[in-house]
């Protein structure tokens, strides 16, 4: 049997993905705008169920519908249409393409999409430990524009006892909630108790807040000991600042790492290559059932065969030899592939800051104008800042 990728293509090229481009203005004033606009972003992508990114280096919104020319958070200052399917657009595609497989798998019993996980109900246990399945995922585009999903399949392995039966905790361990399944790190126990009303929660203890969020049953809530220290936790957010929070260590327990895990049981858990492919295929064949994958509400289905290597030819070593990707199925030596201004990815900006001494002042500036031009052959816009300055250090 050939090696394969386990990785599948869509029937079709993705050449047309619409979008609409929005330059906004923020009514409240940031130091961190970059961090808003993920925010503004992410609360229109829950409001409309559908992927509204946020891009950062260039501060627009992206969106595949309509959006309100204003309300209490933003103004709507121009747009323009744009087609995400556009190379320059690949990572914003494919977060689109991440959104799309969430909601695929959206009756999956976790899913985490800081890491790109999507956990299976699989679960296996042994002295004290659990391991979960999940699916690892990723998405790319080949030459003629088809896209590729790659999955991989890994496990996650965690305690099933609670934090405060380990009390063998580091600053830094991973831990996980028992009641949903999101994680947060161990920072450090705390002097204040589980029943220790606190400011940050309105006055209300760790016990009170968890009971009225409906994360306690009868039994764990008549077994607590009041007087039991809470602890201090972290949480990463993709975009946002990390925060700090007081948790009960009767609903957190340790996700363990590589090396917590005994060989007989890790090697016990590591799915054979056949079983791999056959789980790869199963996953894709859910996706093209019902149409379960699909870029604003256009489907897309992939083959169910997996995805074979390129047949790559008189592969040689030596600056002059043709192995080069340099896209639209553009295969070049270094060189070449230079001089004919091709590139296989590229930013649609380039943003430099340009230092000089006063006195090259003239070259200076013939210098970057060049190189400007040059870099617009590309298709790459520079947009740079010219700054001389004075060689001269004055001594006081």
């Amino acid at each position: 049997m050939p090696i394969r990728e386990l990785s599948f293509v869509s029937q079709d090229p993705i050449l047309s993905v619409p979008y609409t481009r929005y330059r906004v203005r923020l009514n409240a004033a940031s130091d961190d705008l970059p961090r808003e606009l993920g925010t503004l972003a992410r609360s229109l992508k829950w409001k409309h169920k559908t992927a509204i990114l946020a891009d950062i280096p260039n501060c627009p919104i992206l969106s595949p519908v309509p959006l309100a020319r204003q309300d209490d958070r933003y103004v709507i200052i121009d747009e323009e249409s744009i087609n995400l399917a556009e190379p320059r657009y690949d990572r914003y595609l494919f977060q689109a393409c991440n959104f799309a497989l969430y909601k695929a798998f959206q009756s999956a019993p976790k899913i985490d999409r800081l890491r790109q996980r999507i956990y299976s109900p699989e679960r296996v246990t042994t002295d004290g430990m659990e391991s979960q399945r999940y699916l690892k995922f990723d998405f790319i585009r080949d030459w003629n524009q088809h896209l590729v999903l790659v999955l991989d399949f890994a496990n996650e392995y965690r305690s099933q006892l609670t934090i405060d039966e380990l009390k063998s905790l580091k600053p830094g361990d991973r831990l996980i909630h028992s009641y949903d399944g999101k994680v947060c790190e161990f920072v450090r126990d705390e002097e204040k108790t589980i029943s220790t009303p606190l400011s940050a929660l309105g006055n209300k203890s760790v016990i009170d807040y968890h009971r009225q969020k409906g994360n306690l049953n009868d039994e764990l809530l008549n077994s607590l000991d009041p007087s039991t220290p809470a602890v201090t936790v972290k949480y990463k957010n993709s975009g946002k600042r990390d925060f700090e929070a007081s948790h009960m260590p009767q609903l957190l327990r340790k996700i363990y790492d590589r090396e917590d895990v005994e060989n007989i049981f890790f090697n016990k858990q590591l799915l054979p290559i056949g079983e791999k492919v056959e789980k790869a295929i199963a996953s894709i064949k859910f996706l093209n059932g019902k149409h379960r994958f699909h870029l604003h509400g256009t489907p897309v289905k992939f083959s169910e065969s997996l995805r074979a290597p390129r047949n790559l030819q008189n592969f040689k070593q030596g600056s002059r030899a043709k192995n080069l990707d340099f896209g639209k199925g553009v295969f070049l030596y270094p060189a070449a592939g230079m001089n004919a201004h091709k590139l296989l990815e590229k930013p649609e900006e380039i943003r430099a800051y340009i230092l000089y001494p006063q006195s090259w002042e003239s070259d200076a500036r013939r210098y970057t104008g060049d190189l400007k031009s040059e870099i617009q052959k590309f298709g790459i816009n520079l947009k740079r800042v010219d700054r001389p300055y004075d060689l001269l250090i004055k001594s006081k």
